[in-house]
């Protein structure tokens, strides 16, 4: 099951149902981060937050023995070992959010105040800009944020992207159904 599916199954939009991914990175170790269910992880913005100057996603069969959850089930609540964790700050813009319960396809509704402190999470500030979309065929495009844009207070507002899909790039802003392009 993909984030997308249970945001769509449950109710709830795609920037307010988070995922969780385990990365190792050269000079931490295991770092968790929690993004929006449809965004994917840039790991070299994601490197420079977390102090490393390489971060590799951790493999499919090492997260049980590192986290005590599977794939599609990783939660950033009860993992065997505290790790440091990184949370997109648009969870900001919400009073609760969903992750994963540690169970594949169920959620849990909490309190962005409680979450942060209670997984002594830091929020990150412009890392994860990568969307995903599906083409025609329902593949996931990855479509890449090259310029954001943000407000006098520091908030994401807007994005210039581009994909590498037949030279495809859009006006800032705007993002055009890529099964018509």
């Amino acid at each position: 099951l993909s984030g997308i599916h249970i945001a769509d199954q449950i109710g709830i939009p795609y920037d307010q149902c988070f995922k969780t991914l385990v990365a190792n990175g050269d000079k931490t170790g295991p770092v968790v981060f929690c993004i929006p269910c449809h965004k994917e992880i840039d790991l070299k913005r994601a490197a420079s937050v977390t102090g490393n100057k390489k971060i590799e996603m951790i493999h499919v069969k090492d997260l049980l023995q590192l986290t005590g959850y599977i794939r599609g089930g990783v939660s950033p609540i009860g993992m065997k070992k505290k790790f440091p964790t990184y949370i997109d700050e648009t969870c900001l813009s919400f009073e609760r959010i969903t992750v994963s319960s540690g169970t594949k396809g169920a959620q849990l509704l909490l309190s962005v105040a409680e979450l942060l402190p209670f997984v002594d999470a830091k929020t990150a500030k412009g890392v994860f800009f990568t969307d995903m979309y599906p083409d025609s065929y329902g593949r996931g495009l990855t479509i890449s944020c090259v310029s954001p844009f943000f407000d006098e207070n520091g908030k994401f507002v807007k994005c210039k992207y581009a994909g590498k899909k037949n030279g495809f790039i859009n006006k800032v802003g705007e993002m055009a159904r890529l099964n018509q392009v």
